[in-house]
């Protein structure tokens, strides 16, 4: 009865239908702007300097979670939609030709995912305030399914939509996209009224958040398991459309459908999620899962089969997202309630401070040794790091024990 309640929750689906259509507006962008720097730069390096700058935003996610702690939610988020309306309508009149304007597009791209960090922490963190607490593991797949649902469609649909609307054009669009979801947000009732009393207790606040990543043991494992998986996984989430473009000679629609590929996989945990749901990290059944990660990588540095290369995609991207929706449930879960957009953000920083440390590293890689061989390093890394993390595990159960 709790879930059949929380499913019909209205201020649930309003938020995480807004999630969506919010989450296909920046893919899209995020899109298109990949697609841009990789037509007017020449070499993987350029790409990977572009990736990790409009990385570093993520490394504000604290800030943003401090914030999310402390203020009204709802108007937060509303706050971040209109600033990445703003940042889309002043990318809409400018034209990207010249090799020197990627540096203009990392500016312009980097505020963006200013706005992008702080939406993403604080939605995610006030889903938390509309569902029971035994709701929550679940509410946290469903978000990250709606999270790769946005993903599928942004990625898909960004090529093809360049090759039919100027630039120009489809910019102003998404800016529209994000004002409709900013003055909708504001017609959502949400009971904050515990800000105030929250005000009150923020040294309490940092005390718990303190002692959950100095004490748990498992908030470290959870972080120590993400890092690895960002810091491989930025060779196919970020230098993705640049190998397309350089290694097979994909137009930007050929290299919208590598990555919509990718994102059907994750869309395809959808199809899992009673079964995803029931998954515990740390089990064997996870680390099973887990190992398909580097195996997926490893088929793609040895085969020129295109086929095999879209298959390999497909599950990385179904793995990928199912791990990191049950990541995310379980830290949101040992979180303290009072402090929990805090820990979300600290989380998102140890995720994307793994790609902005891997994209730099395998922009070099790809450059001097090339695709292949980059795979081939970063599939044998992943399967090395899961060996840590069921190492990790272990000693953790061991210790329960004594």
């Amino acid at each position: 009865m709790d879930s059949i309640k929380n499913y019909k929750n209205r201020d649930y689906f309003y938020i995480l239908s807004l999630n969506i259509i919010g989450n296909c507006a920046i893919w899209i962008q995020n899109m298109m702007s990949s697609i841009i720097a990789s037509n007017i730069s020449t070499t993987s390096m350029m790409n990977s300097i572009y990736q990790a700058a409009i990385t570093i935003p993520f490394f504000c996610a604290f800030i943003a979670g401090y914030i999310g702690d402390l203020y009204n939610k709802k108007l937060i988020v509303s706050f971040s939609n209109f600033l990445l309306f703003l940042c889309s309508i002043v990318i809409s009149f400018i034209d990207f030709k010249n090799e020197n304007d990627i540096f203009i597009l990392i500016i312009l791209v980097g505020l963006f995912s200013i706005g992008s960090v702080l939406r993403m922490t604080v939605t995610q963190s006030l889903i938390t305030t509309v569902v029971d607490t035994s709701f929550l593991k679940k509410a946290s797949l469903l978000n990250n399914l709606g999270f790769n649902i946005s993903r599928v469609i942004g990625l898909a649909s960004a090529g093809y939509l360049m090759s039919y609307f100027s630039i120009r054009n489809l910019y102003m669009i998404l800016s529209i996209l994000f004002l409709f979801t900013s003055l909708i947000m504001f017609k959502i009732k949400i009971n904050d009224s515990s800000l105030d009393g929250n005000r009150n207790r923020n040294r309490s606040k940092s005390k718990g958040l303190i002692h959950l990543t100095t004490h748990s043991s498992l908030f470290k494992i959870y972080s120590i398991d993400v890092f690895i998986m960002f810091f491989n996984g930025s060779l196919i989430w970020a230098l993705l459309p640049y190998i397309a473009k350089s290694q097979f000679g994909f137009s930007s629609e050929g290299q919208s459908d590598l990555m919509a590929i990718l994102g059907s996989g994750s869309l395809s945990t959808l199809f899992f999620y009673s079964v995803a749901s029931k998954i515990k990290v740390g089990s064997s059944y996870y680390f099973i899962i887990s190992l398909l990660l580097p195996l997926s990588m490893l088929i793609i540095s040895i085969t020129e089969n295109i086929y095999f290369i879209y298959i390999s995609l497909f599950v990385f991207g179904l793995v990928w997202n199912l791990k990191v929706s049950l990541l995310n449930g379980e830290v949101q879960f040992i979180s303290p309630k009072e402090s929990i957009t805090r820990v979300i953000s600290l989380f998102f920083m140890v995720m994307y401070s793994g790609q902005f440390i891997g994209v730099l590293f395998y922009g070099v890689i790809n450059d001097v040794y090339g695709i292949n061989t980059s795979f081939m390093i970063s599939g044998c890394a992943l399967f090395i790091g899961i060996l840590l993390v069921i190492f990790k595990f272990k000693c953790e159960r061991q210790m329960e024990y004594l």
